[in-house]
């Protein structure tokens, strides 16, 4: 069973916090220009040759496309991610959650809606993300853990930006704000999908061999590789001015500097999977980007 006292306590929250998503924000007829939209330390080149080569302005370009990338990136995975709320909160062992279920499936709806609207009113021409599709390999028990997971090392990730953005009085109030309510929800949301993901993973360590389940490892660590990829976009490099971005790409990925950022990012995610997964199957988790 659920922790139905933590599901009670999310609904509660959820409900006391709620908000008319089309009245909360201040839009803007543009946004300044002069101004950074992520903070220096938050852009991808951060602690690098390209960060200290290149003038203010571009940096602050960067962070113009660098904020478009990562809304965008946001909307695209958090739309395909809910199928998995979906289909979790209409089975009979989450049903004690299925009140908090429901506000999480408003609140992402709600995201992806101020994050594509902040796109479409600043971001000009579409900026172009991946999304990676996994093909299942696995029974359908550990698929589900495997999806819960994702959703919550996905919004671990981006958590991780706001947390670090919504009180950096330096960015436009509007980019600190969505940050702020971005981070409000997915409080709740990432509590719930650790408490989910250990109730399956106790499930499964019952009836799955060791090497499924070290193999379903695996594969989280191979979407946390991809997660810290997409925060690598060659189209932001290009449109804020740098040249031969596909190289500088890669070169960004792979730079020992970056991989402290890697493994920061997703800290707390490690931390948390050792506790729920055990030392056998926690040591298993890694984080490259590359």
């Amino acid at each position: 069973m659920i922790d139905t006292k933590l599901f009670t306590h999310l609904a509660d929250r959820s409900t006391r916090l709620s908000y008319d998503v089309r009245k909360e924000f201040d839009w803007q007829d543009d946004l300044s220009r002069d101004v950074f939209w992520l903070p220096e330390n938050l852009l991808s080149v951060y602690g690098t040759n390209y960060a200290t080569s290149c003038d203010i302005e571009t940096l602050k370009k960067l962070s113009h496309q660098e904020t478009i990338g990562l809304f965008r990136l946001f909307v695209k995975g958090e739309s395909d991610l809910l199928q998995t709320i979906l289909d979790i909160m209409v089975r009979e062992e989450f049903s004690e959650g299925f009140d908090y279920f429901s506000h999480f499936v408003e609140e992402e709806n709600q995201h992806m809606w101020f994050f594509a609207e902040f796109c479409r009113r600043y971001g000009g021409k579409d900026m172009p993300v991946k999304i990676l599709k996994f093909q299942s390999q696995f029974p359908p028990a550990v698929e589900r853990f495997l999806s819960i997971s994702r959703i919550f090392l996905f919004e671990e990730m981006g958590d991780w930006f706001n947390v670090r953005a919504m009180n950096d009085d330096r960015l436009p109030e509007l980019v600190r704000h969505i940050h702020r309510r971005h981070h409000l929800d997915e409080a709740g949301h990432i509590a719930a999908g650790w408490s989910v993901a250990e109730n399956m993973w106790n499930r499964l360590t019952e009836t799955e061999r060791p090497d499924v389940l070290e193999s379903a490892i695996n594969n989280l660590s191979s979407f946390i590789d991809w997660s810290l990829q997409n925060l690598y976009n060659p189209e932001a490099y290009r449109r804020a001015g740098f040249d031969n971005v596909y190289e500088m790409r890669q070169e960004l990925i792979e730079d020992p500097e970056r991989e402290k950022v890697h493994s920061d990012i997703f800290s707390k995610s490690r931390k948390k999977f050792e506790k729920i997964l055990g030392p056998e199957y926690g040591s298993i988790i890694t984080v490259k980007g590359k």
